[in-house]
């Protein structure tokens, strides 16, 4: 855990999720968690940071590819109306499902909700 304040072995938006992940242990528990207990917390879990924001981004071509093949519609413009909505749920803390999702995602043909589920509920 010491490395972590470390420059040169993790950046800035490491430490920022770490002091994040603090926080929210000690809300839980109650009090400040040891070094320990952070580490074991976070030895449970796998974290992954996507950077879908930028037009150059890896995984947001990857995505783009996976509704090119599964659309006829532009992939770009399937993609912006699912972070649009991403975004809007993200803002309310909304939990999405089939049942409740907005009309204009859930008229999508099947694939998009299979996609908009993988890409930003079950991660």
């Amino acid at each position: 855990m010491e490395r972590i304040d470390v420059p040169v072995f993790s950046n800035n938006d490491n430490q920022k999720m770490l002091v994040a992940i603090k926080e929210c242990i000690s809300l839980a528990k109650g009090c400040e968690p040891t070094n320990e207990e952070v580490w074991k917390f976070c030895k449970a879990f796998i974290l992954l940071l996507f950077d879908m924001d930028c037009a150059e981004s890896v995984n947001r071509a990857l995505s783009a590819s996976l509704i090119k093949c599964n659309s006829p519609e532009n992939p770009i413009l399937v993609w912006s109306r699912l972070v649009e909505y991403a975004g809007q749920c993200n803002q309310a803390a909304a939990s999405v499902s089939k049942e409740n999702i907005d009309r204009n995602i859930r008229d999508f043909p099947e694939n998009y909700i299979y996609l908009f589920n993988y890409l930003f509920i079950s991660s």
